[in-house]
């Protein structure tokens, strides 16, 4: 996600260093997309989709839709398409097609939240999820997803609510596990924050941002292997990550590791 924030520091009476600085970046991204690196769809083996192979899905849905123009179904799975293409006005208009059709699908709905909140338009995100929490209220990844448009608007008690009874729900889910760990982590509870961190890696070792929040963590806790060990997986998942890239360059620092090894050699 991008996203161009001005903001002013009086050096005079906030004293940040850069490892403040970079957590503020991060708070402020966060607000207009997803834990920065969203989430990716995995093929059958847990391993995430290239944009290649989203583009064959895609080229397979249009086929399929050119013959059946209004199967929701397809519809509906092109959206999420689109979506992880982040082609997110094109998600939305998929969304809006079905909708206009059953005005009362809770996918939709929640691929239309997601779509915005994607794009940083909260107060539709927030609209559209809690429309399909209406619709389908024992939806794991639906209360979810409601936690990740709270964690967005900075509400982070109530993301750490509609987390913990989306695990309730669904507790082999990751994601409820990464939102709740964020929101701990911004209301100052390290150790639950760290915890939710690793139970989400464990159900998924495929997802960058877990990953990288706890190897911030480690870094705060001046733990720096364990937290250039998080951070290299991290990067593994997601090269083209500046946010990763910088954290980790200065964590070599830390470790007398000459941080430009990561532009030469990536990490092995």
């Amino acid at each position: 996600m991008e996203i161009e924030s001005n903001f002013r520091v009086n050096t005079m009476n906030i004293r940040l260093d850069r490892f403040a600085v970079n957590m503020l970046i991060v708070a402020l991204c966060f607000v207009a997309g997803y834990l920065y690196f969203g989430s990716g769809q995995k093929d059958a083996n847990g391993q995430r989709k290239s944009r290649a192979e989203y583009m064959v899905d895609l080229n397979r849905l249009n086929a399929g839709l050119s013959g059946s123009p209004n199967d929701v179904e397809l519809l509906l799975e092109r959206a999420k398409t689109y979506g992880h293409l982040k082609m997110y006005q094109e998600d939305i208009q998929d969304c809006n097609k079905v909708l206009s059709m059953n005005s009362t699908s809770a996918q939709a709905y929640a691929e239309r939240a997601n779509a915005y909140l994607k794009l940083g338009v909260t107060d539709k995100a927030q609209f559209d999820i809690e429309r399909a929490v209406n619709f389908s209220p024992r939806n794991g990844i639906f209360l979810s997803r409601q936690a990740s448009v709270y964690n967005a608007i900075g509400d982070f008690q109530k993301a750490v609510d509609y987390s913990t009874s989306s695990i309730e729900i669904s507790s082999k889910y990751w994601e409820p596990y990464l939102n709740r760990g964020y929101a701990y982590d911004q209301l100052g509870n390290k150790e639950k924050a760290f915890e939710d961190y690793s139970m989400s890696i464990k159900l998924n070792p495929y997802e960058v941002a877990p990953f990288y929040y706890r190897g911030i963590i480690y870094g705060e806790r001046d733990l720096w292997k364990e937290a250039k060990s998080d951070l290299e997986a991290a990067f593994k998942l997601d090269s083209n990550s500046w946010p990763i890239r910088s954290r980790l360059r200065a964590v070599y620092q830390r470790l007398g590791i000459d941080p430009n090894k990561l532009d030469r050699e990536g990490v092995k």
